[in-house]
């Protein structure tokens, strides 16, 4: 089985084409010139397989090189990871416009030119927004942030589009992803890289509350939604932990399970941002029930191999 992977040089990217690629599928990864391996190079040590991912370079603002790939290896499945702006620093109104809304357009129609059996589109829990009560898929869509707010008008011309086509299209909502290759400009790393160098770092009150799944969960879900026999041809799943955390709550657990101090974390010194979501809570029963998909690893055991991670890097 062929699989396209597309954005496979970030953090979820690099960490699926190598889980999937040890599950003895035909991996296929498709990023920029320009992009920086690290992580796909290190994802392939991480997970020690012995089918290594076929990197094709390219660029997704050129539906011509995209479309000669597609012809050329015929793939079965294609997984867009492809985003802008997951980091709050990311703010190019035109980049997050064209990678999260327009380019799924195209994507999708290329799929379907291309007899794809199946098209997995990964969108974000930012998409929900604001909201007093425990998220479902049936929650409305109140996005905030640019990044919300684009990954929700292409992930809706995306569904829309993809009800009018023979493939089969699953639309993935991930909450807080972290492990393994994250950026370490995002909570997780930052804070655990702070506390292991004894470190200063500057941070809001921390009473806001996240669902943080590991990734190795994540790219789980992925492969029962490759290989689900009795999901609906057209499927929208939030995946999630099923439970949240405040980011102060984080940095405590990692205080016991590590052993270290969190001396340097000095809580309060900024403000929350204008758009800060305080309280997000998640239900991931719809992943259970169709998925047969749980999340394995507690947070106390992530916090651990993300730790390792960072030492060892």
């Amino acid at each position: 089985m062929k699989i396209l992977i597309i954005g496979a040089s970030g953090f979820i990217g690099s960490n699926l084409s190598s889980f999937l690629s040890s599950l003895k599928y035909e991996v296929y990864c498709f990023v920029r010139k320009t992009s920086n391996l690290k992580k796909l190079n290190d994802a392939q040590k991480y997970y020690d397989q012995k089918n290594i991912p076929k990197i094709i370079f390219g660029d997704i603002k050129k539906n011509e090189e995209l479309t000669s790939q597609f012809l050329k290896y015929k793939f079965d499945i294609v997984i867009n990871s492809a985003a802008y702006g997951v980091h709050f620093s990311h703010q190019d109104e035109q980049e997050a416009k064209y990678i999260n809304t327009n380019f799924c357009e195209q994507l999708i129609n290329i799929c379907n030119r291309n007899s794809v059996k199946h098209l997995i589109h990964l969108g974000t829990g930012h998409e929900y927004g604001f909201h007093n009560e425990i998220i479902n898929e049936k929650t409305s869509l109140n996005p905030v942030t640019l990044y919300g707010k684009t990954k929700a008008i292409g992930g809706k011309k995306i569904l829309n589009l993809a009800k009018n086509m023979d493939m089969k299209f699953t639309y993935l909502r991930p909450f807080a992803i972290y492990g393994q290759f994250q950026d370490e400009h995002m909570f997780m790393p930052l804070i655990l890289r702070s506390m292991q160098n004894n470190s200063l770092l500057q941070l809001s009150p921390g009473n806001q509350k996240r669902d943080y799944l590991h990734i190795d969960d994540f790219v789980a879900s992925i492969h029962k939604v490759i290989e689900s026999e009795y999901l609906s041809r057209i499927s929208l799943i939030n995946i999630a932990y099923g439970e949240s955390f405040s980011l102060k709550e984080i940095a405590k657990l990692a205080v016991s399970v590590l052993d270290i101090s969190d001396k340097s974390l000095q809580w309060g010194r900024l403000n929350y941002r204008g758009e800060e979501n305080m309280n997000i809570l998640v239900s991931n029963n719809k992943a259970k029930i169709e998925l047969g998909w749980v999340p394995k690893i507690k947070i106390e055991s992530g916090i651990i191999k993300t730790y390792k991670m960072l030492k060892n890097d």
